[in-house]
């Protein structure tokens, strides 16, 4: 039913986004300053426009789908969790909001869509598991790991329906499971990998921070209740940073959990704007967007001072980082994006969409990828501070 009609509901969009695009186009950014919002949608688009060899116009259409469902996902968690197997937007083969159910997705997900601009994109597939079961399935081979004292990355590959368990040596997992007579649950599939996600910390937003120890790059400006304001950066970097030679007090930190992430006071010696440098642009920053809210399929970009700037789509955001520099007690929260190179002194940079934060650098795998905190975890693990939003 949605399948067949995937296309149709592009003319809605295009009535809706009629004078978003124009007025859009119109707009030339000035390299080294600081776009607006739709100047900056259209710089992130330009990317789009050359992966998929589409127009702009396609590409801001597209991009739009990402603010259109927010609060989807949740929604269908709390009210369809017996049977919600998750959602993603696919870029190829045909752009598509795929939703996916255990059993009766076609009338389950009737009121959900229904009415909304995007409703004829939606195409709805039936999957053996539920997100739930693959969160537990997770949590399970967590569990498992420790007991067998082997480390291994731990994400739910929902477009796939698995959990992925990627270990660098599956010997040695192999060997421990028949010694102890342990069984991996159902949904789960070994990844053998050459390496587990690492931090790539060598050492206002997208700035080079500087330490004899080793350099990262700012994330987003901040500001704590005392009124005091800085910049954020990936936790598991060194503590005394600089800043154009200045040093920058650290505040907090934590690194550990969900948390990767420290700040350090900046005001003492300048000033300190709700900005963030990705490369070509200073872009301010208008909000967040909490993890929860950060979908499948959605297209962020990063910058950080050694790979530079660029986008991917999230692949995956359930992953448990477990290396041996891995956050201690790792949840399964970080965010997981394809083909956005990260290398070392990436840390902490900052991952946006538009003039959105979504949040800060963590590390890679083989550095083709980008492994990223969320933004809303900055707050919950600095206590007072907040990102400084225009």
């Amino acid at each position: 039913m949605w399948r067949n009609r995937v296309f149709a509901g592009f003319a809605v969009l295009v009535l809706l986004l009629g004078l978003v695009v124009p007025s859009a186009l119109s707009q030339s950014p000035v390299p080294g300053g600081e776009p607006l919002g739709e100047e900056s949608r259209i710089v992130d688009a330009q990317w789009y426009v050359s992966t998929y060899n589409v127009s702009l116009e396609e590409a801001l259409r597209r991009l739009q789908l990402q603010d259109d469902i927010d609060g989807l996902e949740p929604a269908l968690i709390a009210a369809e969790g017996d049977t919600f197997a998750g959602l993603w937007i696919q870029h190829v083969p045909e752009f598509r909001l795929v939703i996916a159910f255990t059993e009766g997705g076609e009338e389950t997900v009737v009121p959900y869509v229904e009415g909304q601009p995007w409703a004829e994109l939606v195409e709805v597939r039936t999957m053996s598991a539920t997100l739930a079961q693959l969160v537990a399935a997770l949590e399970e081979t967590d569990e498992m790991m420790r007991e067998l004292g082997i480390r291994g990355d731990l994400v739910v590959d929902v477009k796939e329906n698995r959990v992925q368990l990627r270990v660098t040596n599956q010997g040695e997992l192999d060997a421990a499971l028949q010694r102890t007579g342990m069984r991996l649950p159902d949904h789960v599939a070994v990844v053998p990998v050459e390496r587990l996600v690492t931090p790539v910390a060598d050492i206002f937003g997208g700035k080079n921070l500087n330490s004899p120890d080793g350099n990262c790059t700012s994330g987003f400006s901040v500001v704590h209740t005392d009124g005091t304001k800085g910049v954020a950066t990936a936790g598991h970097c060194p503590g005394e940073l600089t800043f154009e030679g200045v040093a920058l007090p650290l505040r907090s930190r934590i690194y550990g959990g969900p948390w990767d992430v420290q700040w350090h006071r900046a005001d003492h010696a300048f000033t300190v704007r709700n900005l963030f440098w990705e490369g070509t642009y200073n872009r301010y920053v208008y909000g967040l967007k909490a993890r929860d809210s950060q979908e499948i399929g959605e297209t962020v970009c990063r910058y950080g001072r050694t790979r530079g700037y660029s986008c991917g789509h999230i692949e995956y955001r359930t992953l448990k980082p477990t290396g041996e520099k891995a956050p201690p007690d790792a949840t399964y929260t970080y965010i997981w994006v394809l083909n956005a190179p990260t290398d070392f002194g990436d840390s902490g940079g900052p991952v946006f969409f538009n003039n959105t934060a979504y949040g800060i650098i963590h590390g890679t795998t083989d550095g083709s990828d980008l492994v990223y905190m969320a933004a809303d975890y900055i707050a919950s693990g600095l206590s007072g501070v907040s990102i400084l939003t225009y």
